[in-house]
């Protein structure tokens, strides 16, 4: 397959589970966060990465805006990538239909999504080990969800 077509078959899947598209970037976004995916093509062979980035609402003081600027030009608040066992639905070589990354979305990225759009969804991933939060991220995330509940 070659890379457009890739590109526009994750694409297209991934509008079918709800993340919008912006200019080859797909996301879904609440009041409190921001889960991006971006498609990276390795340098290293004939496969795409899967980035997910997540923003954070006010952490560090900062509002994002979900676009294909943020996505494509800032890390994030927090970083993964597809787990290993999907790695092979982004292969050019190997891929001849959407059926793995069908399955990516129904069993992984969908679940997660949900978790990640709310700052106490993102300490249940953190400590099933899905996410990695640095110590002070965890600390950040730990006062804006005391401070929601004080406005409630």
């Amino acid at each position: 397959m070659d890379s457009k077509a890739f590109r526009r078959l994750f694409g297209d899947i991934a509008q079918s589970y709800g993340f919008r598209s912006e200019s080859g970037t797909w996301f879904r976004e609440s009041a409190e966060t921001i889960v991006g995916l971006v498609l990276q093509k390795s340098h290293l062979g004939n496969f795409y990465y899967l980035e997910l980035k997540i923003f954070v609402q006010n952490l560090a003081g900062k509002r994002h805006v979900g676009n294909r600027d943020l996505l494509k030009n800032h890390i994030g608040n927090i970083f993964r990538r597809a787990p290993r066992e999907y790695y092979e639905a982004f292969s050019l070589d190997s891929i001849t239909d959407g059926a793995k990354i069908d399955e990516l979305f129904r069993k992984f990225l969908v679940p997660f999504t949900e978790n990640a759009l709310t700052k106490r969804g993102l300490l249940r991933l953190a400590d099933d080990d899905q996410i990695f939060l640095f110590p002070q991220v965890r600390a950040e995330l730990q006062d804006l969800i005391t401070k929601d509940r004080e406005r409630e």
